[in-house]
């Protein structure tokens, strides 16, 4: 993997948003996205910054798991999103997931 982390979840991005929502992780070809740090993940998304701080700096897997969790990288209208639906398309649902993982663990 050209020494860059690999992630256990890779449908768990960092930064909260669900990758398994998304139709790119499952499509074939150029356009797929392999997941949050999955095979080839930094070739597409060479500078994500909640991957630089939270797994390549801090080795967690999700931000959830931070002691500085929410961070100034999360934009002040997330924190506003609790009560989102499942979407592919914004990051509406991140926060939440992120809240969800900090109080239930990972592994839920």
């Amino acid at each position: 993997m050209n020494g860059h982390p690999i992630k256990a979840y890779p449908t768990l991005g960092c930064c909260g948003l669900d990758c398994g929502l998304c139709p790119r992780y499952y499509t074939v070809g150029g356009s797929r996205c392999p997941g949050c740090c999955g095979p080839d993940f930094f070739s597409k998304h060479p500078s994500c910054p909640f991957i630089t701080c939270c797994v390549k700096k801090k080795h967690l897997e999700v931000c959830a798991q931070c002691d500085d969790f929410p961070c100034s990288r999360f934009d002040p209208l997330m924190a506003d999103s609790q009560d989102v639906y499942d979407s592919f398309v914004t990051y509406g649902k991140a926060m939440p997931n992120l809240h969800f993982i900090r109080t239930h663990g990972i592994e839920k």
